[in-house]
Order: C-alpha cells, then sequence, then structure tokens
C-alpha cells in the first residue's frame, strides 16, 4: 500500500476500494465520521464479520485429503 500503509487516515480513506459485495455495503453504511483510527476500523468490521464457531486454522487445511472413491462435490462439503 506504499504511504497508504503507514499512515492510519489514509488506510481508513482507502479502505473502502478493497471491499465488494457484503463488506462495501456495511462499510458503506456507516456512519459518516463515526470512525476515527483505524483500530477502530478494524474492531468495527472484526464485530460485524467474524464469527468463530467457524474459524480454521492452516494445520485444519492441510489435513483434508479426498478420498479415493470420493466425488469432487462431496470433497467440497
Amino acid at each position: 500500500m506504499g504511504i497508504y500503509g503507514t499512515l492510519d487516515h489514509l488506510k481508513i480513506r482507502m479502505f473502502h476500494l478493497s471491499l465488494s459485495g457484503t463488506a462495501f455495503s456495511w462499510f458503506s453504511a456507516l456512519s459518516p465520521n463515526s470512525i476515527h483510527t483505524w483500530s477502530q476500523l478494524e474492531r468495527k468490521f472484526h464485530e460485524h464479520f467474524y464469527n468463530g464457531d467457524n474459524e480454521l486454522r492452516l494445520c485444519h487445511l492441510t489435513s483434508v485429503k479426498q478420498k479415493h472413491d470420493e466425488s469432487v462435490a462431496e470433497y467440497i462439503r
């Protein structure tokens, strides 16, 4: 992000450019001037989108293997 990555006010200002769909709608619906710091934006984003029940770790993902007779659809499920 160059200079944007080092200055909080610029990160906040440019954040919307990295969003699409639901995340962009959520960000657009925030009240004007309701976010003043990058950590505040991170916290609000996390509160809205994070669901700890379905959190996967890298070790879970690397242990997944398709069975010999398993279809791709079954493997994805």
